[in-house]
């Protein structure tokens, strides 16, 4: 496993506004191997399971077959779960997503052009969903533990849902043909219990944040209330809780959760750190990582534990022996063990996916402590020496 440890400094006040620790960064691909030659554009982001295993797409070198594909990785050999190279599939869609079994669900139109969802772990692909089956335009796909796979699509009968299904039945979370919605954006994301959190377009006006496992909604924030005034790419979590960017009325954006009561700020653009955010994602033990735009101009990415916001990396960091240039991150980012995947493009032409792993628990305090305790035998040893001349 090919392993880049950056250091960064240790914030000794917990009251600090930005906490810096060491992250350990595992390289899964890069485009200075011999495989592949890049990794998408801004709307592929890698997925990660609790099996610290990523799902990323990517293109292929000629040399080793040309085409694109997805593939998963955790620092070691990649596995090929689909590519145009083979005989079923001629492109891929928007990110992967991954569950705990390592079983993939991703977007992706076949020989014949028909486009649907499939779901494999590097065997014969199972069809979640493909044009013309009563539905059209599978949207973006998330797998569950259960392998159950949330998506928006059109219906060949008019009007859209949110669909849940397995290579069987699609069952409907929600449709616009009932009262309430008109529409439903493709972004979303799916929990263990199967319990769904989307973005609706109301038929009122406005939208929204919803959670919805096929009986009554849940509203986790509207835009036509006194706070919000639109939405982004909404992250769940096993409890429930969901994770969203918004914009204010009151003008600037920020990182929120919620579960149907009164939500709560994770980041905000009014603060002193932040400027913008893009998408986020929200683990079971409630942290929130995402990419937040500096004050200072920097792109980083960022998670939220127990009220402290810790630096990951961020744009203009040394990193795999360059500057990072951009970085990417999405909903199924954030893992329940706290590591992150993110794609990353360096100055110096490199692109490549990679996982961040936090320190663990306690051993940066205990780190922190023992510099303390350091100084201090220093400084004493000081004052002893003064004292005896």
């Amino acid at each position: 496993m090919k392993t880049i440890t950056c250091r960064f400094l240790l914030a000794l006040l917990a009251a600090a506004p930005l906490a810096q620790a060491q992250y350990a960064f595992t390289l899964i691909a890069d485009s200075s191997s011999p495989t592949f030659q890049d990794f998408g554009g801004t709307t592929y982001t890698p997925a990660l399971n609790t099996g610290e295993r990523v799902a990323f797409y990517a293109t292929v070198k000629a040399s080793a077959g040309g085409g694109s594909g997805i593939f998963t990785g955790n620092g070691g050999p990649t596995t090929a779960i689909a590519l145009t190279s083979g005989p079923t599939f001629s492109s891929f869609g928007r990110s992967p997503s991954i569950n705990t079994a390592g079983t993939v669900a991703f977007a992706a139109s076949l020989k014949s052009s028909i486009g649907g969802l499939f779901t494999s772990d590097g065997g014969a692909a199972t069809t979640i969903q493909v044009d013309g089956d009563s539905t059209y335009g599978g949207g973006i796909p998330s797998i569950n533990t259960a392998g159950m796979v949330a998506f928006t699509a059109a219906l060949n009968a008019g009007g859209s849902g949110v669909f849940i299904g397995n290579g069987g039945v699609k069952t409907a979370i929600v449709l616009s043909s009932e009262p309430t919605f008109s529409l439903f954006d493709i972004n979303l994301q799916v929990n263990a219990a199967g319990t769904v959190a989307f973005l609706g377009y109301l038929d009122a006006g406005g939208n929204g944040i919803f959670t919805g496992n096929g009986g009554a909604t849940t509203t986790i924030a509207l835009s036509n209330g006194p706070t919000f005034s639109a939405f982004f790419a909404p992250s769940i979590n096993a409890a429930g809780t969901v994770a969203f960017k918004a914009n204010l009325d009151a003008g600037g954006s920020g990182i929120f959760t919620g579960n149907g009561g009164a939500t709560t700020p994770i980041a905000l653009s009014s603060g002193p750190i932040f400027s913008s955010f893009k998408y986020t994602s929200i683990n079971a033990v409630g942290s929130v990582a995402f990419i937040g735009g500096l004050d200072s101009g920097e792109d980083g990415i960022y998670v939220v534990e127990g009220g402290v916001t810790k630096k990951i990396i961020a744009t203009g960091d040394t990193f795999h022996g360059s500057t990072v240039r951009d970085l990417y991150f999405g909903p199924g980012g954030l893992n329940d063990l706290g590591q992150v995947a993110f794609r990353y493009s360096l100055f110096d032409g490199t692109s490549g996916i990679a996982v961040a792993t936090a320190p663990e628990p306690g051993s940066a305090l205990l780190a922190a402590l023992g510099t303390i305790g350091l100084l201090a035998r220093r400084r004493g040893g000081q004052r002893g020496l003064s004292g005896a001349s």
